[in-house]
């Protein structure tokens, strides 16, 4: 019934609005998960077929126990702890329990990802008006972190690039094509460099990475590479030794949308980047087994840099130094375990594919940011977001392997429709 899937839709829509609160100290996405708690017997309830453990399962729930030890390692302030812990660990796990684990097919989850575009396209307007009036890059218009924001404008642009062929009235590609131009102009003024260089990479080359798995795996090994070697450079520093302050000038330019395409920036950003992060991956290795705590995730106050970021702009480092090499390794696997998930994902259903290519972007978009961010201000929601579907559909092949001759047929593939695409094959990851 569509009445029992409205607040699973409704989770969706709020997904980009981490900064939005519609209660006091409860955010969109929290209002959306409690509404779907409430949903647990419906979800378990009944024959699902997606009610299988997968290797995905495995490292969220490794996730979420190292963070809770790092709430209480090394904790000043156990509040300030458990209130990261909430945004960092438990509203993101939460958040892919629940879509995990409910029976949305691809056309559902489809029409889901659909419902996550009003959000963004609204952030869009609201951050491109900042723009042209302020002439700068937006700093904070108070509705959306920009990073997260750009990742989500990658999404909806992936929606409406690869889902044309469902687009068959004129008037739904007029709509379709100006939301886009409005996604694309938000991405750009977001001037997140991470985001944007990985779109224009990765969007327009999804559909041909999809249609291989050896593509995809590849792919992966290139993003694994990257970064596992950033962290070799990281820890033997051969050339970024010390760290430069910025220059009025290069403050200036890290304020326009030119920062996207500047080179020297580039080069600039990342000798003092490299620096700050081998410094902080010495005072993490102090404490390799159990880290810092997460109270020290605020690395300003806790004395680890010469810079006021306030954290390490490094999901990894960033890991090492609240939960030490444990944390790191957890969370190295989580912005890797996704493309064995997309690799096994079956090809030939144009929901299904349409689904897989849309999370590919999103995902690699997501891999690549944290490389220069924490996976605070909603990436870390984002990124269990995009696991939570490439593990629900992984735990459908599971199922459809164990199918018993005479026993009753299994709920269809393509969800809302009723009829299924194609059969799934394979392992679930």
């Amino acid at each position: 019934m569509v009445v029992s899937k409205a607040p699973l839709y409704l989770l969706f829509a709020v997904m980009p609005l981490f900064y939005v609160q519609v209660l006091p100290h409860v955010n969109a996405i929290e209002a959306a998960l409690i509404l779907n708690l409430l949903l647990v017997p419906a979800l378990f309830g009944g024959r699902n077929p997606y009610l299988k453990v997968t290797g995905t399962d495995l490292v969220i729930a490794a996730y979420a126990l190292i963070g809770l030890i790092s709430v209480l390692v090394g904790s000043t302030s156990f509040y300030d702890s458990a209130r990261l812990y909430r945004f960092l660990v438990v509203s993101p796990v939460v958040g892919y329990i629940v879509v995990r684990f409910s029976k949305l097919g691809p056309k559902e989850l489809l029409r889901g990802l659909y419902m996550t575009i009003p959000a963004t396209a609204i952030q869009a307007v609201v951050i491109v008006i900042d723009y042209i009036r302020e002439g700068q890059r937006p700093q904070d218009v108070g509705i959306a972190d920009l990073i997260t924001f750009s990742v989500w404008c990658g999404i909806g642009l992936a929606v409406l690039i690869y889902d044309r062929p469902n687009l068959r009235s004129r008037f739904a590609r007029l709509v379709a094509l100006a939301t886009a131009l409005v996604l694309f102009a938000g991405l750009v003024a977001s001037a997140s460099r991470a985001a944007v260089v990985t779109f224009a990479l990765v969007g327009p080359l999804a559909g041909f990475i999809w249609r291989k798995r050896s593509r995809v795996r590849w792919f992966g090994y290139t993003a694994i590479a990257t970064m596992v070697g950033l962290i070799i450079v990281i820890a033997v520093n051969p050339v970024f030794t010390g760290y430069s302050p910025r220059t009025e000038k290069q403050i200036e330019a890290q304020r326009s949308i030119k920062r996207v395409a500047d080179w020297h920036l580039y080069v600039t950003d990342a000798q003092g980047r490299i620096a700050f992060w081998s410094r902080l991956m010495s005072e993490g290795m102090k404490r390799p087994v159990l880290g810092h705590g997460t109270a020290s995730y605020d690395i300003g106050k806790a004395g680890g840099t010469l810079t006021s970021m306030g954290s390490a702009h490094n999901a990894l480092i960033s890991a090492l130094q609240t939960s030490g090499v444990p944390g790191m390794l957890v969370v190295l696997l989580l912005l890797s375990v996704g493309f064995r998930s997309i690799e096994r994902i079956p090809r030939g259903g144009r929901d299904l594919d349409t689904v897989g290519k849309v999370i590919l972007v999103g995902y690699a978009m997501i891999v690549y940011v944290s490389l220069t961010n924490a996976l605070s201000a909603g990436r870390g929601q984002a990124l269990l977001f995009l696991l939570a579907i490439l593990a629900h559909l992984a735990a459908s092949q599971r199922s459809r392997r164990r199918v018993v001759v005479g026993a009753e047929p299994e709920p269809s593939v393509a969800g809302g429709d009723g009829h299924s695409r194609r059969r799934f094959h394979g392992h679930g990851y």
